[in-house]
This record gives C-alpha cells, sequence and structure tokens, in this order.
C-alpha cells in the first residue's frame, strides 16, 4: 500500500441536539421508559438526586423501596443518552446524544450494584462513568449539582435529616436489643444444658447407690445364709425326765436320742447317744 494514499478516517457526524426540555419535565423516551410511579412520589424523585444535565433512553425499570431511600435502577441494557443540557455537568464532561453509558465507578450498569449506585447519587458527589461513542469506549468524570428543578427546601431537608437519624438511631436500639435478647436466650439456653446434664447425672449416681444396697443387701443375706448352715445345732432343753432318788431331785434335759429308764434295783440308767449313765441308790450297811 502506498502510505501517501493513506487518508484519515472520516470522524462520524454528530447528532443534531434535541430542542431544549423544560426543566422539571422528562423527555418521552425516558418517560417511556419507567415504571408508573407510586403515588404520592413526583416523577423527579425516580432520577438520581444529584443532576448531571442529561436525559437517557433505555430498556429498564426503577422502584422507590421508601420516599427516604434512594431509588434502585434496573437496566436491562445499557441507557443511551438523549438528551444534555447546554452548561450542565454531562454538557462540559463532552457528553453527547447517542453515548452508552456503560460502567458507574468501574461496575456495569446493567448489574444490581450499578443500578443502584445510579440512583444513589447526591449533589456533590464525584463519579466516573465509562460510556460507548461508536466503536470507541471512552471514561469520563463528573460531579453532581443539585437539581435545578428542585426548590430549596432548608427546613424540609433538616426535617429529613433529621428524621433520618432518628430512624438510625431506632434500627440502632432495635439490633441492640435483638443481640440482648439473643444473648439471654442463648444463656437461657446454657443454664438449662447444665440443668439437665445435673439432674442425669444426679439420677446415674442415685442408681449407682441404689445398685450397691442391693448388692450389700444380697451380700448380708448370703452370709446370714451361709452362717445359718455352717452353726452347730442349737442343744435341745427339752425336758425328758424328772424324777427323785431318795432325797436327790434329777432333771433330765437333752435332744430325742436321750433315753430314760428305772431298774427295779432303784437303778436309775440315762442312755444317750454316746453314753450310758446308771444312777443307784447306795444302801446303808
Amino acid at each position: 500500500s502506498n502510505p501517501a494514499a493513506a487518508v484519515a478516517a472520516p470522524e462520524p457526524p454528530e447528532l443534531p441536539e434535541p430542542a431544549p426540555q423544560p426543566r422539571g419535565e422528562l423527555p418521552a423516551p425516558v418517560a417511556d421508559a419507567l415504571v408508573a410511579p407510586r403515588p404520592g412520589v413526583p416523577v423527579g424523585e425516580l432520577f438520581p438526586r444529584g443532576w448531571f444535565g442529561f436525559g437517557i433512553q433505555c430498556n429498564c425499570s426503577v422502584s422507590t423501596p421508601s420516599p427516604f431511600e434512594p431509588p434502585v435502577w434496573r437496566f436491562n441494557e445499557p441507557p443511551e443518552i438523549f438528551s444534555v443540557e447546554d452548561g450542565s455537568p454531562a454538557d462540559r464532561a463532552g457528553l453527547r446524544r447517542g453515548d452508552e453509558l456503560l460502567e458507574i465507578d468501574g461496575v456495569p450498569l446493567t448489574s444490581e450494584e450499578g443500578g443502584r449506585a445510579f440512583g444513589a447519587i447526591e449533589a456533590g458527589e464525584t463519579v466516573r462513568f465509562r460510556y460507548r461513542r461508536g466503536s470507541a469506549t471512552e471514561t469520563v468524570t463528573m460531579t453532581a449539582q443539585r437539581r435545578p428543578d428542585v426548590p430549596e427546601a432548608p427546613e424540609q431537608v433538616e426535617a429529613a435529616e433529621d428524621l433520618m437519624r432518628r430512624l438510625a438511631e431506632v434500627r440502632e436500639q432495635q439490633e441492640a436489643l435483638t443481640a440482648e435478647l439473643r444473648e439471654r436466650q442463648e444463656r437461657q439456653q446454657q443454664l438449662a444444658r447444665q440443668q439437665l446434664r445435673d439432674l442425669i447425672e444426679q439420677l446415674e449416681a442415685q442408681g449407682e447407690r441404689q445398685r450397691e444396697a442391693q448388692v450389700d443387701i444380697q451380700r448380708l443375706l448370703l452370709e446370714t445364709l451361709t452362717r445359718q448352715r455352717e452353726a452347730p445345732p442349737l442343744p435341745d432343753d427339752r425336758v425328758r425326765f424328772t424324777g427323785t432318788l431318795g432325797d436327790v431331785e434329777i432333771v433330765v434335759r437333752g435332744s430325742s436320742n436321750v433315753i430314760t429308764m428305772i431298774d427295779e434295783d432303784d437303778e436309775l440308767i440315762i442312755v444317750t447317744g454316746d453314753a450310758r449313765i446308771h444312777l443307784k441308790r447306795v444302801r446303808e450297811q
């Protein structure tokens, strides 16, 4: 190729700027892209609180969790700049109609985090937008301003800030109370578990003592029975014979094998299992 014949690529033609929009009103494509606002919430509050001076058209939706929270945007595809107001931060940064906004502070606008960040921009906040123009991508930094269509209302702002502070205090108190209740519940559960363990130990100890007592009783009973079997028989104290021999009184006691008998010659014979006793009166000479 001949370098001398090379020519610079033509600049893409600039899109015509739309007619200026009255402040406080949304361009029709933007309004059509928005979900219907809740009753009592001005349409202007659905846009970021900080103002850059550009309008967008997008396949998106926006929701407001509460009047005290920033709106949440959900972009199904990168939003396209529809208009740029003269002298606005977007105008000074060089943004033009047709630019596609890709990222905010490095986060894709099509992500949930990016949509939340886009809706939470405050006046005075500096953010970095990455955008695409044709086939090229660029990054621009802008500082949001207060929306010119929102009148100054110091008293309302102060009241809102005071309300937010009170809500934050209530939330902190609720969190502290929840933590305290959770701690109390944990202590009560620990105490209940300890009491249950103590009760189980007491029952086990009582059962062990009862088993030991039963063993002692059985041992004592066995020893008693053993002693009874091993003990010698008690002597039989039953009276087997009573009588007199002369002036002597005789009483014979003993077991059943004691045999007593009297001889005709006044001789008393006592027969036991292992003895034979003769008692005889001595005759006088």
